[in-house]
């Protein structure tokens, strides 16, 4: 149930997000996109890591979405960050793409349980994919997703 609510969350959120503007104290076309960019890094992460709530076991060993799915999602999401690092301003046709390979790999028996993230993440790249943003090519943010994905698929 936490999971559950923790996913409504997100969803909202990145509706939300997919849709804002910087604040008013951001006046600068340079600012308004590095805001931008930053949010879309932050909704990766928070992707990310609902999906590791999801799949972590709660005290009676009852997980929201199965291991399998998860390691589809979070591998994604490692993927899109390596990607933008390497592409900052290409970044958007490549993270879009790797989604919808990775979508693909989705059991059709999993998929109604994986629904919640998968519009998470549909709806961050439409935001995105309003106006592209160019991302930073170092940020620590994007060294945070690659890391805790891996330890989580690694099991470390």
């Amino acid at each position: 149930m936490k999971a559950r609510s923790l996913l409504v969350s997100l969803v909202v959120a990145l509706t939300v997000v997919a849709c804002a503007h910087a604040p008013a104290s951001v006046v600068t076309p340079q600012g308004k996109a590095a805001f931008a960019a930053d949010q879309v890094l932050v909704r990766l992460q928070e992707a990310q890591n609902a999906v590791i709530v999801a799949a972590t076991p709660d005290a009676a060993g009852h997980v929201s979405l199965p291991k399998p799915t998860a390691d589809i999602i979070v591998s994604f999401t490692v993927e899109a960050a390596k990607a933008i690092k390497q592409t900052p301003n290409g970044w958007l046709a490549v993270v879009s793409s790797a989604w919808t390979s990775a979508k693909a790999k989705i059991p059709a028996n999993v998929a109604a349980q994986a629904q919640g993230y998968i519009l998470a993440i549909d709806t961050l790249l439409a935001g995105a994919g309003a106006s592209p943003i160019p991302m930073p090519e170092s940020n620590a943010a994007l060294q945070q997703v690659i890391d805790d994905g891996e330890r989580f698929l690694t099991g470390a």
